[in-house]
C-alpha cells in the first residue's frame, strides 16, 4: 500500500509528496484480463441479437425500432471493446500479433467468442 510522506519545503509549505510504495503484482497494476473478455462477449452477444432478433424483427414484423434500439447499443460495446483492447496491449506491452488479433476478434463475426475463450486461456497461463 502506497504511503505519501509530505515534505515541507524553507517556506513552510508542503512540497510535492514522495511516494513509497512496496512491490505489487501485476494483477494489481494492470486490470484482469477478465474485464476485456467480459466486453468481448457482450460485443458478440449484442451483434447476436442485432443480426439474430433486430433485423428479422424490422424486416419480417415491421418493428424497424428495435434495430434503431439495437444498432447503438452494440455501436457502443464494439467501441469499448475497441478501447480496452488498445488499453490493455498498451499497459501490458503486448506485441503487435496480439493486437491484431484483438482487433480481429472484434471485426469477424462471432470473433469476440472466439476472442474470449483466447483470454481466458491467456489469463489462465499468465494468472491475471
Amino acid at each position: 500500500m502506497p504511503t505519501m510522506l509530505p515534505a515541507l519545503s524553507t517556506s513552510g509549505c508542503a512540497a510535492r509528496p514522495s511516494m513509497t510504495t512496496e512491490p505489487t503484482s501485476l494483477q494489481a497494476i494492470h486490470p484482469p484480463l477478465r474485464r476485456l473478455r467480459q466486453m468481448a462477449l457482450l460485443e458478440a452477444w449484442t451483434l447476436v441479437l442485432l443480426i439474430g432478433v433486430a433485423v428479422p424483427l424490422k424486416h419480417g414484423a415491421g418493428w424497424p425500432v428495435v434495430v434503431s434500439f439495437m444498432g447503438p447499443v452494440h455501436g457502443l460495446a464494439f467501441v469499448a471493446y475497441l478501447w480496452m483492447a488498445l488499453a490493455t496491449v498498451a499497459a501490458r506491452g503486448w506485441g503487435a500479433r496480439d493486437a491484431w488479433r484483438l482487433l480481429w476478434g472484434a471485426l469477424l463475426p462471432l470473433g469476440g467468442f472466439f476472442t474470449a475463450r483466447w483470454l481466458r486461456d491467456r489469463e489462465a497461463r499468465q494468472g491475471g
